[in-house]
Formats: C-alpha cells, sequence, structure tokens
C-alpha cells in the first residue's frame, strides 16, 4: 500500500499538469481507494491487538498503514457497505 500511494501521488501531480480534468476524476477514486486501505489497516491493527493473534508483526505492516490525509470515509463507501449488510440480512433470513 505504501509504494502504491507514493506511486499514485507522484503520477496525480504529473497529470495534474497535463490533463487537469483526468487528474481530479482519479484523485477521487483514489480517495476512494484510500477509505478502503484505511479499513483495512484498521482491521489489521484491530487482529493484532487480539490476544490470540499468533501472526507476526512487522515493521512493514506498520509503516504501510500510516494514516493517508485522504483516506476520509466517503459516502459511496457507507452507502456500498448498506447494501451489503441489506444483501447479508436477506442471505441469511431465506436460508433460515
Amino acid at each position: 500500500m505504501q509504494t502504491e500511494t507514493k506511486h499514485t501521488k507522484k503520477v496525480l501531480e504529473d497529470l495534474a499538469a497535463q490533463d487537469a480534468p483526468l487528474a481530479a476524476e482519479l484523485e477521487y477514486r483514489w480517495k476512494l481507494r484510500s477509505s478502503v486501505n484505511a479499513i483495512h489497516c484498521q482491521r489489521l491493527a484491530e487482529l493484532k491487538a487480539k490476544s490470540y493473534f499468533t501472526g507476526q508483526v512487522s515493521d512493514e505492516s506498520e509503516i504501510m498503514c500510516v494514516p493517508n490525509e485522504s483516506a476520509e470515509k466517503h459516502d459511496d463507501l457507507e452507502e456500498e457497505e448498506r447494501h451489503i449488510e441489506a444483501a447479508t440480512d436477506f442471505f441469511v433470513e431465506i436460508s433460515e
């Protein structure tokens, strides 16, 4: 995730000078992806904190999960989560 973040920021910076509308669209999509990455990092941190966690904790994983200023949660992601929850509830209901 860390390498991807650095690369994407560089590409967005370069692209902004060449094609501002495309850069803006890619930046929007990058913010959405960063939101998902932040969720993964949060879940990894929660798992590592469990007493039953037996995996190895590396410094690299801590570096990858440094909070990103563009990792704010977006309405699109929240809406998608609600749809997933509704679908899951529906599947549970019909399987009983």
